[in-house]
């Protein structure tokens, strides 16, 4: 495992999508020059040792790439990444359902964090509308 994050720029792409509700992002990360192309087994490092014991965020690995109907009514945001071949470039794409994600289930997960609850207490279950 590296000792230290390799310097990289990024470039970030919203996408405008017909959809009723969830974000879906996509972010270019473009290893500087001279940097040690990184794995996926490395990048997959990372990000799970990143995000460990976050419950709500959910890695997505292979080809298994994130998509709004699959986070639609939960808190979850699933990341997934792919590493370009013979390039300096990963691709990281996310998607969160923003009715729930966004501030209100920010705010029902900071209210149980500060209330001592669970911190998933009333967002394990799918909202129903829209």
């Amino acid at each position: 495992m590296r000792k230290e994050l390799p310097q990289v720029k990024v470039s970030f792409t919203p996408h405008v999508i017909p959809s009723i509700r969830g974000i879906l992002t996509t972010a270019h990360i473009f290893l500087a020059e001279g940097e040690e192309r990184m794995t996926e087994q490395e990048i997959e490092e990372l990000y799970s040792q990143f995000y460990d014991g976050k419950r709500f965020i959910r890695l997505r690995t292979g080809k298994d790439i994130p998509s709004l109907g699959a986070v639609r009514g939960t808190n979850f945001c699933d990341i997934g990444f792919e590493v370009e071949e013979d390039s300096d470039r990963i691709v990281i794409i996310s998607a969160i359902d923003n009715l729930v994600k966004g501030g209100s289930g920010q705010a029902i997960q900071n209210m149980n964090v500060m209330f001592g609850l669970d911190e998933w207490l009333g967002l394990w279950h799918p909202g129903l509308v829209p």
